[in-house]
């Protein structure tokens, strides 16, 4: 692809491949708990079946000494039939669920710990492997009403490999008792979904055609108020007839409202393009940006976001004698703008020219961004990265604790988490409170600690109530609580 006067950097789906890890580990436990030889069938209680099981054992057991109770069962084992006759038929293992446990609120003021509480096993492990069948894959994000997600269910057709089959939401409040809504239209292409974000008119979706790696375009976009119910707009908001006019690489959103990054074509016969922004308040309908010719000549944005102070556009401006792509200097820069349409170029001290320069831009808060710039260097192989805040999207503080770096944030818009990339010694990921000086304090973990392999992707979302994570098949979940004192 000619990038021309300038481009948009393509945002790949992270959804690149089925994770199998925690899938592999989940089923193993299952295996381990039935015993070897043939896999038997299992029946699947609700709660309120566990609980009259549990009570019902219990009786039995007062006449029967030798009646076993389910009450005492792991709520990931399987109650195994005693030895009975030959002439007897087994009766089949049930797995049973402990209630669900309740969980705590997120204090206000700094937070020094968050407790883990497991949650039951809520469906039955997926499969192992595309050709065993069905493989679900489980997405979710915190958000203002609590946490929501998407079960994406893929088969086996043919040869011709995996197949998404249906996008079923499912909203929850505490992050342990969940409830699905109606699956997604998913006709025509852009089924296989991005990141989930919200804005002043509710939570919006985007959609990637595509299953192993995935296209760069996002082709497919559905709105909802409430997490259950989608609605699919019409890509035709965007003003782009066919892929030939340009493309749509990514959506974030913020109180402000939304703000969608692209490119677009201004000349079909060379492939030159420009890069495009398009902003909307209601995700519905969208209105494209206006750059400034001379402000954003050969800009090569990275990302955007949008926060209580308006918006704000990371990227780098390439060296106008260079090539395309990684030849010629380029220099990590950010604009900023309070209503979508006019926009400033911020004066970003610390910023080093390389070349190969990106900025992405990050809420850490609806009042505080980050920006962090990464430079390399061909000659040397030398990677500068750098990290700056600020609260209203224009004056910009250079941060040299390195945790910032080297980490993520998570938000759940009101404040910000930094969380480990890569598990400790003992499986688990480390959590820091970001207070609003920008000091970090690394949080003490207790409970039930999720390791890294059963955790969706290695992450946990942030959400009102605190941090949740999930098996990558959305079969179990994990609450963790911040506590302060």
């Amino acid at each position: 692809m000619n990038e021309g006067v300038g481009a948009i950097r393509t945002q790949r789906p992270v959804r690149v491949a089925i994770r199998v890890a925690a899938v592999v580990l989940m089923s193993a436990t299952a295996a381990a708990c039935v015993g070897g030889g043939a896999s038997p069938s299992a029946t699947w209680e609700s709660p309120e079946q566990a609980s009259a099981a549990a009570t019902s054992s219990a009786s039995a057991a007062a006449t029967d000494p030798t009646a076993s109770s389910s009450a005492s069962a792991s709520p990931l084992a399987s109650v195994l039939a005693t030895e009975t006759p030959a002439q007897s038929p087994l009766p089949e293992p049930t797995f049973t669920y402990r209630p669900i446990p309740s969980v705590g609120t997120a204090p206000a003021g700094p937070w020094t710990g968050i407790r883990w509480t497991a949650g039951p096993l809520v469906r039955q492990p997926d499969p192992i492997g595309p050709t065993t069948g069905p493989t679900t894959q489980f997405e979710m994000s915190g958000w203002s009403r609590g946490y929501v997600g998407f079960r994406t269910t893929w088969s086996q057709q043919g040869n011709s490999g995996l197949h998404i089959t249906s996008n079923v939401p499912s909203i929850s409040e505490d992050g342990l008792r969940w409830v699905d809504g109606k699956a997604l239209d998913l006709s025509g292409d852009g089924d296989m979904l991005g990141r989930i974000v919200e804005g002043p008119a509710g939570l919006l979706v985007v959609g990637y055609a595509g299953v192993a790696c995935g296209p760069t375009s996002i082709n497919a976009m559905w709105l909802s108020t409430d997490g259950l119910s989608w609605r699919r707009i019409s890509f035709s908001v965007f003003g782009l007839s066919t892929p030939a006019d340009g493309a749509v690489y990514a959506v974030e959103a913020g109180s402000s409202g939304y703000i969608a990054t692209g490119s677009k074509v201004t000349n079909r016969t060379t492939g030159l393009s420009e890069p495009f922004l398009w902003t909307s308040r209601d995700g519905v309908a969208w209105t494209p940006v206006n750059l400034d010719k001379a402000l954003f000549k050969g800009v090569v944005a990275d990302n955007a976001t949008a926060f209580a102070g308006g918006f704000v556009v990371a990227g780098a401006i390439p060296d106008p004698n260079g090539g395309c792509g990684d030849a010629g200097a380029s220099t990590p820069s950010l604009w900023w703008s309070a209503d979508g349409k006019n926009w400033i170029r911020d004066a970003v001290s610390g910023t080093t020219s390389g070349d190969f320069a990106s900025m992405q831009v990050t809420r850490i808060s609806d009042h505080l961004l980050l920006a962090k710039e990464t430079t390399s260097f061909l000659t040397s192989d030398k990677v500068i990265d750098v990290v700056w805040t600020s609260a209203d999207g224009r004056t910009w503080k250079l941060q040299k604790d390195a945790l910032l770096v080297e980490n993520q944030v998570q938000t759940n818009g009101k404040r910000g988490l930094l969380m480990s990339f890569a598990a400790d010694p003992s499986g688990h990921l480390d959590i820091w409170d970001i207070r609003s000086d920008m000091s970090l304090f690394k949080l003490n973990q207790t409970g039930d600690l999720p390791t890294a392999s059963f955790m969706n992707g290695a992450y946990a979302v942030f959400g009102p109530n605190g941090l949740v994570a999930a098996t990558s098949d959305g079969s179990q979940f994990w609450v963790g609580v911040p506590t302060a004192g």
